[in-house]
């Protein structure tokens, strides 16, 4: 029942040669890197505009819960956010 849809479909394949990406996947790919560069390009733009932001000031750090002045409430993460020590229970 099927066997001569299958034979069908592969007599009709197009030769190895015939199938090629051609300037239309080569125009893909190098889209897609543009794309890729740009946005790249504009991340670190404003992750560069953050911390200069962050040095100037602009943000507000209140300190959370555990934190003293000299900081030595809790380690901090790479986030800024104080982390709490956690206790060991036995």
């Amino acid at each position: 029942m099927f066997v001569p849809l299958i034979v069908r479909a592969t007599e009709d394949a197009p030769e190895a040669n015939d199938v090629v990406a051609g300037w239309t996947g080569f125009a893909v790919f190098v889209g897609l890197i543009l794309a890729v560069v740009v946005i790249a390009f504009f991340l670190v733009r404003s992750l560069r505009k953050a911390d200069k932001a962050e040095d100037e000031g602009l943000y507000d750090h209140k300190p959370t819960r555990g934190a003293t002045a000299t900081g030595t409430g809790g380690s901090t993460s790479s986030t800024g956010s104080t982390v709490e020590p956690t206790e060991k229970s036995d």
